[in-house]
């Protein structure tokens, strides 16, 4: 199950987090679509409107998150939309660097409360492939992502200055940090990198 919308040559790939659903981006969904971006937001596999219940899912069954991340990515290029930010919160973050590190292509990343492992999907073995531009939010009172994302963000491949970590004094995990407008905010100016991307 997903939300689109289509805008311009920019394309933004929303991934929730557990046990949540694509309607937590429901604000900054709108937010980009009013700057003229193109929007993609997913249920993921086992959540959401989407088939399968993610209470009876292993370790194996988290791993193919993934697999829904590429089908985004294909519905995106079969509308003509090649260049992609993707936007994870908690589990979707961690799914989210697993994908950028493999896919290469990616104009950017934004990582919000990542962990070094949440049901089995690692970052750290992930990080130091992912060489494109990357932004990570997370709180300080978020104390196992806060910890994570410092051995994250040490370890990516990233060059230093198409890196950026943002740290919030709050203790909201995932989408929780839309609660507070200084994240889109945050967002909006990091993506200003991008607007002559051709």
């Amino acid at each position: 199950a997903y939300n689109f919308t289509k805008g311009g040559d920019i394309g933004f790939l929303l991934l929730h987090q557990l046990g949540s659903n694509r309607s937590a981006y429901n604000a900054f969904y709108d937010s980009l679509v009013l700057k003229n971006y193109s929007v993609i937001a997913i249920d993921f596999r086992g959540n959401g409107e989407s088939d399968l219940d993610y209470n009876n899912f292993t370790e194996k069954d988290w791993k193919k998150l993934i697999l829904d991340v590429q089908a985004a990515r294909d519905f995106l290029a079969q509308q003509e939309i090649y260049k992609v930010v993707v936007v994870g919160a908690s589990i979707g973050a961690n799914t989210a660097l697993q994908f950028g590190a493999q896919d290469g292509k990616l104009l950017g990343l934004i990582l919000i409360s990542p962990g070094e492992d949440y049901q089995g999907v690692k970052t750290l073995d992930y990080a130091s492939t992912y060489t494109r531009p990357i932004m990570i939010i997370v709180s300080e009172g978020d104390v196992y992502s806060y910890n994570s994302t410092q051995k994250i963000y040490a370890a990516l491949g990233t060059p230093e200055n198409q890196k950026q970590l943002n740290v919030f004094r709050n203790s909201y995990h995932g989408t929780e940090q839309f609660k507070t407008q200084a994240t889109a905010y945050q967002i909006f100016l990091w993506l200003g990198q991008f607007r002559d991307v051709k």
